[in-house]
């Protein structure tokens, strides 16, 4: 996992060049045409940088994991089965 007081000059620009490369597949998606669905080719571009970005930065691309690490997504409790004797 890469901190601010870890990164090297090399990973900023990588980090940089992923963060312009996303952005500019924002761009295309939202103005691409429809009608040949260049929009949706960018936006699948997009979603996969933005996986690379997660992988670089966090050591996975998985939202799930990271919204467990950071505390944001709960892991599902197991339900207790009630007894018979029970009332």
């Amino acid at each position: 996992m890469i901190t601010p007081k870890s990164i090297t000059k090399k990973q900023a620009k990588h980090i940089l060049k992923l963060y312009e490369q996303i952005t500019r597949a924002e761009i295309l998606a939202r103005l691409g045409s429809i009608r040949n669905l260049e929009c949706v080719e960018y936006a699948t571009i997009k979603i996969d940088k933005e996986n690379e970005l997660r992988e670089y930065l966090y050591n996975t691309s998985s939202l799930v994991e990271l919204g467990e690490i950071w505390k944001l997504v709960k892991s599902k409790r197991r339900k207790r089965k009630k007894s018979k004797n029970s009332l």
